[in-house]
């Protein structure tokens, strides 16, 4: 999404938008809520699945992630 990482060349061709099919149960972690937060203060989309189990999407991150 165009953020920094020591040690590694600027992007010249961020991520307008950031497309993951994944999950796991429980709430979303912090590691992963301010990576988010990053991505889209950096002025990227983020969309995540909402699970396929026929279950409360609430209950799997990062679909439980704020700002997805």
């Amino acid at each position: 999404s165009g953020g920094n990482v020591s040690g590694i060349p600027t992007n010249s061709n961020p991520a307008d938008v950031i497309n993951m099919s994944l999950g796991g149960s429980g709430s979303c972690s912090s590691t992963t809520q301010n990576s988010i937060n990053t991505a889209r203060s950096n002025g990227t989309v983020v969309v995540i699945a909402a699970g396929k189990d026929n279950d409360n999407s609430a209950n799997y991150n990062p679909g439980n992630c704020e700002g997805v």
